[in-house]
């Protein structure tokens, strides 16, 4: 009901502007000066008798959108090549604010001169879509999720993956208003350049010779064609990209590493040697020097900010340490819970646990060991859906079904009540196998759930006072 007064609204609305428009057109009584809307009509039905019209129609509306589209798709293939390449960026750099400062009616002399005016509005086209695109490519890649990066980066997502599911997503808004300006822009200029350069069978040539007859009536109608050609163009192009970006990419065409007997890594013995971090002179991890035996539990205890979570971050590759050294073990055969749970909130979770689809194993599995920590009607909801809690247990179960020796967990429990805890411990001493597991808690009862060993922060080189400074 709200939409359909909403609408007759809107109807009221646009009823009111044609009636003025030809009340004032009946006052001046002057159609040079200013045709009514029936004019307009009649003008239009006379044009679309004529097979001259739909080429023109057709013949422009090929042009535009050849441009359009050459611009669209260079701009994101060259602003997604410069997101990932600073010095392309750079190299580009003069190129775009060229093309965003020069005048266009400067491009329309210069490419009469270079090009003739039978593809001037190809050029035009192009010239204007390209900075816009290329621009909110790149802005929309940068506004990709760093937590959501972070965590494909440990779970070795491949670079198709991470772009279709993380920067993607990132993306599309910057991409869907680009284009929605950008179609808008493409016909205008390239009308304007069609008048200019006015090439046969064209919107260009018609609103001309309009002009040159003083038929104000013919330039409304075409206006009105040109118009809602634009606007039919701009709904299809961006239900195409939505459609497209909705595409879900399979499996098969991408390496994974979901727990599997046959390809599981064997775990060694860990050893951390001399691990030291400080920020802006204050020393947070201290000639830290662990020796991690296989397949154990180790549970780490301290304060909150004394740097357990940049001790974490370091062993899995994503802070540098000013010193120190990880023996036993490559940064590829680490995997995390970490601190949030980073799942891609817009994705199931199924797809979350089991980074969009296992291998080695069916759907049929994947559901029953989501059920092992979840209620069944959770598994096909977005991770957006579920609770915190929910969510934290959606990571544990992705890291314990990762093909990797050692995993890091950072306050695993965080959140949960007592018995989620222990459900959720003891799948995890289930899944553990031949894994060392290295456990960041403030709980004791925790390193009892888990059966884990104490790891003295005092002695091995955190600093506690850290957290309080």
């Amino acid at each position: 009901m709200k939409n359909k007064k909403e609408q007759i609204r809107k109807f009221v609305i646009f009823l009111f502007w044609i009636m003025l428009w030809q009340v004032g057109a009946l006052l001046i009584q002057n159609e040079v000066l200013l045709a009514g809307p029936i004019d307009v009509l009649k003008e239009l039905s006379k044009e679309l008798k004529e097979l001259d019209f739909y080429k023109s129609v057709v013949f422009s509306l090929f042009r535009i959108m050849t441009g359009f589209l050459l611009g669209m798709s260079s701009g994101m293939l060259l602003g997604a090549i410069s997101f990932f390449k600073p010095f392309i960026k750079e190299f580009m750099a003069p190129i775009v604010t060229l093309l965003k400062t020069i005048p266009i009616a400067s491009f329309v002399v210069l490419l009469l001169i270079w090009a003739g005016s039978k593809n001037l509005s190809i050029y035009i086209s192009f010239l204007v879509v390209f900075p816009n695109i290329y621009l909110n490519t790149i802005m929309g890649l940068s506004n990709a999720d760093k937590k959501s990066i972070e965590m494909a980066q440990v779970f070795q997502m491949s670079r198709g993956r991470r772009l279709f599911y993380i920067y993607l997503p990132s993306l599309n808004p910057f991409l869907i208003s680009s284009i929605e300006i950008s179609i808008g822009m493409s016909f205008k200029s390239g009308v304007a350049a069609e008048v200019i350069g006015t090439p046969k069978f064209s919107f260009g040539e018609n609103l001309y010779m309009s002009k040159i007859h003083l038929n104000t009536a013919g330039v409304f109608a075409w206006t009105l064609v040109i118009i809602f050609v634009s606007y039919v163009m701009e709904k299809l192009v961006l239900q195409w990209i939505k459609k497209v970006s909705k595409i879900p990419v399979s499996s098969k065409y991408f390496k994974k590493r979901m727990n599997n007997e046959k390809e599981f890594i064997t775990a060694k013995d860990i050893q951390i040697k001399d691990l030291s971090k400080a920020y802006e002179g204050k020393m947070v991890l201290n000639r830290i020097n662990l020796h991690l035996k296989r397949g154990r539990v180790y549970c780490l205890m301290g304060p909150s900010g004394c740097g357990k979570t940049t001790f974490f971050h370091i062993l899995l590759g994503l802070i540098r340490p000013d010193e120190g050294e990880l023996i036993g073990v490559k940064k590829s055969d680490i995997c995390a819970v970490f601190q949030e749970p980073r799942l891609l909130e817009e994705y199931s979770t199924l797809n979350n646990a089991f980074l969009f689809g296992s291998l080695s194993k069916g759907e049929e599995w994947e559901e029953k060991e989501l059920l092992s920590l979840l209620p069944k009607e959770s598994i096909y909801k977005s991770a957006k859906e579920l609770s915190l809690g929910m969510q934290r247990r959606v990571a544990i179960i992705r890291a314990m079904n990762f093909d990797a020796p050692f995993v890091i967990m950072d306050e695993p429990f965080a959140g949960l009540d007592e018995k989620t805890k222990e459900i959720t411990a003891a799948y995890i001493l289930k899944k553990k196998g031949d894994k060392t597991l290295l456990v960041s808690t403030h709980n004791i009862k925790d390193v009892n759930l888990l059966k884990g060993e104490l790891i003295d922060g005092d002695k091995s080189g955190f600093n506690w006072d850290y957290g309080r400074t």
